[in-house]
């Protein structure tokens, strides 16, 4: 059986702040999208999920999944909710819609964007799509810019923005952007600093506790 596409993905960014683009709505409206037509009934459906991933990377896990499998012959349809949920780098894009999936044979829908490259194909890419490409663009900067302001400004007040505190500390249960010592591995890390102010090298720290087969980062994640 041929094999189709389905490619969500939701960025750090919109995650919680818009339920259109969520991966739920994304993947309802792509199996609704197919169920309708008939072209599409014959054809296995393989999803491929980036959940928490920028569009403006090519540095996803799923998408380099999905494109070993286009260039494998495995996959000939692609099928995303827009454009943007696909990429939103406006060169990078348009080198995809325009060479790199012609050239493959892999037909490209966008449902909401109105774009099937079948149909595009034999019409001429619209002039539509290569303008929406570059208000993704556009769009994604501005989200990242803001995005960067808002996490300085938080920073500055003191409060942590990582999605893993460091090794020896642990998210506030009462505040999710505080972090507190984590009593269990404390006393490793105070004896990481010792060792270190005792002159051992990083190389002779780790043989020891390794020797000592205490708890690592890892293990305490």
């Amino acid at each position: 059986m041929s094999k189709m596409a389905l490619y969500l993905r939701l960025s750090v960014e919109e995650d919680g702040t818009d339920e259109s683009n969520s991966i739920t709505n994304q993947r309802y409206l792509l199996n609704q999208y197919l169920d309708q037509s008939s072209d599409f009934n014959h054809w296995e459906r393989l999803e491929f999920v980036d959940d928490g991933f920028s569009g403006t990377s090519l540095n996803r896990p799923a998408f380099q999944r999905l494109m070993a499998d286009v260039k494998a012959g495995i996959i000939r349809h692609i099928i995303v909710k827009d454009l943007s949920r696909f990429m939103r780098d406006y060169l990078e894009l348009g080198n995809y819609l325009e060479n790199i999936f012609p050239f493959l044979g892999v037909r490209f829908i966008a449902i909401n964007d109105q774009y099937d490259s079948l149909t595009s194909e034999q019409n001429g890419l619209d002039i539509d799509v290569p303008f929406r490409n570059l208000l993704n663009d556009f769009y994604a900067r501005d989200v990242s810019e803001k995005v960067k302001s808002v996490m300085n400004s938080m920073k500055r007040s003191g409060k942590n923005m990582s999605w893993l505190p460091p090794f020896g500390y642990i998210k506030d249960p009462e505040d999710r952007f505080k972090i507190i010592i984590d009593e269990a591995v404390a006393p490793i890390v105070r004896r990481i600093f010792t060792l270190y102010l005792d002159g051992n090298s990083y190389q002779k720290i780790a043989q020891i506790l390794n020797k000592e087969q205490v708890i690592t980062p890892a293990e305490r994640k």
